[in-house]
């Protein structure tokens, strides 16, 4: 891998490894706010998510009541929605919508790594993930790459030209670097957390459902924890919606978008190029990437499970307008299309087609 390399990574990159595709995602979630209330007791709904709105209401002094009410309406019109991201972006400025979309995101996403292959118990020093079970994912093809040719001393250089743009709101990958650094080259917990937050560029725009990776153990939300309904509140907050994340974090997008102005390689994985996630990765308007002198559109790759060559047709399009969403270049420029490799294929086999393309072209030599 020559150069700075960014990796955009959507739900397609978490299913391999068991976690819910969007469509599943919203399932659970309609169904854990299914809420009914029988003399003030819950008689259906999620526990935990249940107390924690109570625990929203005694504090801001809001009714219980509003969202119960917005519980079920959400449990009767999720089906309908693209993702759950998009049911709370359709009702932007509903408070009653957000919260409880936030709460049922973190209780369903630590619920699937709990249930994911990556997960084991961490009570357990002789426990680990089960690494054999991952040779039908992308993840232990990723860890080669990675590793190559590389001695745990010299692998900082190699996670500085790597940026992950991750869309789930899981831990995935992180979670299984950390393990994996520490199985293999036998890297220390410190070792392998420095080499994941100072080296590698870790960005998720839509927030996570909690620390992983701080140097500060007490700050960590255990990948897969069970949480009680004041912690749930407290994560809840730090998921955002498309809006907030646009508004709020205009230094955080700024950032992703400067790392995708420096790529020398783009890739996307298990990323389904919806219309808001592209919003976001663009260029601002009126800021064309063209205009920059020693800007070079950089070498492309997206594994396209499922989409057909016509589709792929449009996702080309819509990859080379990231760079320029004035459409001051003509999108017939045969250089850059030439540019953009896609494969219909799931992440393990996209990784596996492109593994020397991706990789470092050579062994670091002593």
């Amino acid at each position: 891998m020559d150069g700075n390399t960014v990796f955009i990574i959507g739900a397609g990159a978490s299913k391999e490894v068991k976690l819910p595709l969007g469509s599943d995602l919203k399932s659970t979630i309609s169904k854990k706010l299914a809420f009914e209330v029988e003399f003030g007791n819950r008689v259906s709904g999620d526990h935990e998510i249940f107390n924690a709105l109570k625990l929203h209401c005694v504090s801001s002094g809001e009714d219980l009541n509003d969202y119960l009410k917005e519980g079920c309406h959400m449990y009767g019109a999720l089906p309908l929605a693209i993702s759950i991201d998009n049911f709370i972006d359709n009702h932007r400025g509903r408070k009653e919508t957000e919260l409880l979309g936030k709460l049922g995101i973190v209780q369903s996403i630590l619920e699937a790594e709990r249930n994911s292959w990556l997960h084991f118990d961490q009570t357990n020093f002789n426990k680990d993930i089960n690494y054999n079970i991952l040779d039908e994912t992308w993840y232990l093809s990723f860890f080669h790459m990675l590793t190559e040719n590389c001695e745990l001393g010299q692998l900082a250089d190699r996670f500085s030209q790597i940026t992950l743009i991750i869309f789930n709101y899981d831990r995935c990958i992180e979670h299984f670097l950390l393990r994996a650094l520490r199985r293999y080259y036998g890297a220390t917990e410190e070792q392998a957390k420095e080499l994941l937050t100072e080296k590698m560029k870790i960005l998720h725009p839509y927030g996570k459902v909690g620390r992983l990776l701080s140097m500060n153990n007490s700050e960590n939300i255990e990948f897969g924890a069970k949480v009680n309904h004041e912690q749930l509140l407290e994560l809840s907050r730090r998921i955002k919606t498309f809006t907030e994340s646009m508004d709020k974090n205009s230094q955080y997008i700024e950032t992703l978008r400067g790392r995708m102005r420096h790529a020398e390689k783009l890739v996307f994985l298990g990323f389904g190029f919806h219309e808001l996630n592209m919003q976001l990765l663009s260029q601002p308007r009126g800021q064309s990437i063209e205009t920059l002198s020693d800007f070079n559109f950089p070498y492309c790759y997206a594994s396209c499970c499922g989409i057909k060559e016509s589709g792929q047709r449009i996702i080309k399009d819509r990859i080379m307008e990231l760079y320029d969403p004035d459409r001051v270049v003509d999108f017939n420029d045969e250089e850059k299309a030439e540019k953009i490799n896609m494969r219909e294929a799931t992440c393990q086999e996209f990784f596996s087609h492109y593994l020397l393309s991706l990789g470092f072209s050579s062994p670091i030599t002593h």
